[in-house]
C-alpha cells in the first residue's frame, strides 16, 4: 500500500483517478480538500479535521461487478463498526452512503468504477467544530461529544477492515 498524505488538495478521488501510475490499494489522505464532492456531484464541506480519503481497488479484467452491488453499504457498516470502537453514539445508515448521528449527516461514502479500478472516497467529520453553511444538517464526532479524535487511526482502522473484507 502506498500512502499520499497532503495538508490540502482538490479531491482525494481526482489525485488518485488522475494518477497514471496508480497502484492497488493505493490511498490518499488529505487534512482538507478543496473541492469535496459526494453523490450526484453534491459539494461536501471537506475542512481541517475531518477524515478525507479515497482507495483505490484494481479489478481484474472483466471482473463480474455483481459481486460489488452491496459494496457501499457494507462499508457503511465497516465504518460504523470502527467508529463505535472510537466512541459509542447512536449511529443510523440513510442508504445508500451516507451515516448519520442524531439526524444529522456524519460521513459519506462515494464508491466510483472507471476502467479497472474500483475508488472509494470516505469523508467522515470528526475533529471540526464549525461546519459552515452545512451546521444545520450535518454534525462531526467532535461536536456530538466535545472530544478530539485521532484521525488517521479511524482512517487506518477503515482501511484495514476493507481490506480484509475484499480478500
Amino acid at each position: 500500500m502506498r500512502i499520499f498524505r497532503f495538508d490540502e488538495i482538490d479531491s482525494t478521488s481526482d489525485f488518485l483517478k488522475d494518477k497514471k501510475d496508480k497502484k492497488s490499494m493505493d490511498l490518499v489522505i488529505s487534512k482538507k480538500q478543496t473541492k469535496g464532492r459526494g453523490q450526484w456531484n453534491r459539494k461536501w464541506y471537506s475542512g481541517e479535521g475531518g477524515a478525507w480519503f479515497t482507495l483505490a481497488i484494481e479489478l481484474e479484467k472483466n471482473e463480474d461487478m455483481d459481486k460489488y452491488k452491496d459494496l457501499t453499504i457494507n462499508i457503511a457498516n465497516i465504518i460504523i463498526s470502527i467508529l463505535k470502537k472510537v466512541v459509542k453514539l447512536d449511529y443510523k445508515i440513510k442508504y445508500p452512503n451516507d451515516i448519520y448521528v442524531n439526524g444529522k449527516k456524519l460521513a459519506g461514502i462515494l464508491v466510483e468504477k472507471i476502467d479497472d479500478y474500483l475508488y472509494i472516497g470516505i469523508g467522515i467529520n470528526v475533529n471540526i467544530e464549525e461546519i459552515g453553511e452545512f451546521d444545520d444538517i450535518a454534525t462531526s464526532l467532535f461536536k456530538e461529544t466535545q472530544n478530539r479524535y485521532d484521525i488517521e487511526g479511524i482512517i487506518f482502522g477503515i482501511v484495514e477492515r476493507i481490506n480484509n473484507n475484499l480478500k
